[in-house]
């Protein structure tokens, strides 16, 4: 047979034994008794290898299957079933036997063609089949534990995970809150120590026409001064906010550019003043 056709086999029997042990772990049973037909004589042939007598196999096996039968209610499970099944075998029959005898024993059972095993009779089968539905009972209860555990799991992380999420994003917020609110007390220092909204009132009243010929200088001044005024009475609550909408209104009005014109038809201790008022009006837009 091409080397294709043989991977295409064995892709084919895992995938059978695949389904075949997700189902018996969900406790089906139909699936159970399937097992039980295709484990039940290489079972028995191997504990007839190394047992005296066929009672002694017989009850071997029948303990050997009752053990699986445990295995498939436990947390993890073997997916190859006559692996583990073999495995659970060996124990027992290690308790009986040398383990070199036992474990040739298990390999040749293993190996074996199903032609050439010998037959559990349909008596004692017929009374491990009895038993399969009370055992798919258990196996599907447990089934139900492991899934009620891991939805449980699932509802922690995501609840952990969000946990997390949103502490971290409080302590953002928080953190930024912090900053706007050092930032905030910072510039109202700096405003209130150099009198800057005095300073601008001032430039305003020494304006010779400001309805006419210095209307520009005036309405950019007053913007000026309101924008100190607001950012000088902000309480430490609203500062964020505050600040975002000057910081807005600040950029949108262009005042920057249009001050630093004004200032630039200034001279002396005006100069000075305005320019200090322009560099909070600068911290402000950046922002």
């Amino acid at each position: 047979m091409p080397w294709s056709g043989l991977r295409g086999e064995r892709d084919t029997t895992e995938r059978v034994q695949r389904a075949l042990y997700i189902r018996c772990r969900r406790g089906e049973s139909e699936a159970l008794a399937a097992l039980l037909y295709s484990l039940v004589d290489r079972l028995y042939t191997a504990a007839s290898y190394v047992l005296p007598d066929e009672t002694s196999a017989i009850t071997t096996v029948a303990e050997t299957w009752h053990d699986l039968m445990e295995s498939l209610r436990g947390a993890w499970g073997t997916r190859n079933l006559l692996v583990r099944a073999m495995h659970l075998l060996g124990q027992r029959l290690k308790t009986m036997a040398p383990d070199d005898q036992v474990d040739r024993a298990l390999r040749r059972a293993r190996t074996e063609d199903d032609g050439g095993l010998l037959s559990f009779p349909d008596g004692d089968l017929q009374v491990l089949l009895d038993a399969v539905p009370l055992q798919a009972l258990h196996i599907a209860e447990s089934a139900g534990r492991r899934r009620m555990r891991f939805r449980q799991a699932v509802a922690f992380a995501v609840l952990f995970v969000a946990f997390v999420v949103g502490h971290n994003i409080w302590r953002q917020g928080t953190a930024r809150r912090s900053a706007e609110t050092l930032k905030l007390t910072a510039l109202q220092a700096e405003v209130q120590r150099d009198q800057l909204i005095t300073a601008v009132r001032d430039c305003v009243d020494e304006l010779p026409d400001p309805e006419g010929a210095d209307r520009y200088e005036a309405r950019v001044l007053q913007q000026l001064g309101l924008v100190l005024e607001e950012l000088a009475n902000t309480q430490a609550a609203q500062g964020a906010q505050t600040l975002a909408l000057l910081s807005r209104r600040v950029r949108q009005e262009r005042l920057t550019e249009d001050l630093t014109e004004v200032m630039s038809q200034r001279e002396g201790m005006a100069r000075k003043e305005l320019s200090r008022a322009l560099l909070v009006l600068e911290e402000v837009a950046n922002l």
